[in-house]
């Protein structure tokens, strides 16, 4: 990673435990995703910044994030690039070793997960973000995820689950409860769906 913006006089410290799952010579990269990045000019530009790094020697690793400026408010004002005070501090690792960029999820011991200028935060723990779908409720849970992608899926149909099989059977025959399954009287339809969907709805 090599950091390409000059620094504002602004900052915050990111510090990294000693304790961390990496290989000497693994680096770390501090990004904001919607960092200011006009420079000069009061352009109002944002997107993503590589605003500190750092290689990891197996010992605490302590750098600085570098804040942007906007004085576009003053006369002659301007703007410098750097993270956004409030946006969510992004991190990922280059593996040495295999030549690979992985996204990564962390916990903080000290401080805010959000960027905050003069202040300073302790990453206590950092794992590769493994993306899928978290909720184990979903049709595909992913047990081995550790990031939510948004990719969960649902039964559509919310008398059966995600395989099919049904959740409201109080005859214990497989059949999901239905007008079949019990006397059919409109004043038991409450839903106005033509179905007496469950036992709330018509007695068995």
């Amino acid at each position: 990673y090599y950091v390409q913006i000059e620094q504002t006089g602004r900052s915050q410290a990111v510090i990294f435990d000693a304790g961390l799952n990496l290989e000497i010579g693994d680096e770390i990269g501090i990004f904001d995703s919607n960092a200011l990045l006009s420079n000069q000019e009061c352009s109002n530009e944002y997107g993503e910044l590589l605003v500190a790094r750092g290689t990891w020697s197996g010992e605490q690793l302590e750098t600085v994030a570098i804040s942007s400026i906007d004085f576009c408010n003053l006369q002659d004002g301007y703007q410098l690039p750097g993270f956004v005070e409030g946006n969510p501090i992004v991190l990922r690792v280059w593996d040495a070793s295999e030549g690979v960029e992985y996204d990564v999820i962390f916990d903080i011991t000290t401080g805010s997960y959000n960027f905050e200028e003069t202040s300073f935060v302790i990453v206590s723990n950092i794992e590769v973000a493994v993306y899928g779908c978290t909720d184990n409720s979903a049709c595909n849970y992913d047990g081995s995820a550790n990031t939510d992608d948004g990719s969960c899926e649902y039964s559509s149909n919310p008398d059966y689950d995600c395989d099919g099989n049904c959740l409201n059977d109080p005859d214990s025959d497989g059949i999901c409860a239905d007008q079949d399954e019990c006397p059919y009287d409109a004043e038991n339809d409450i839903d106005g769906d033509n179905i007496c969907g469950d036992v709330d709805e018509c007695p068995y």
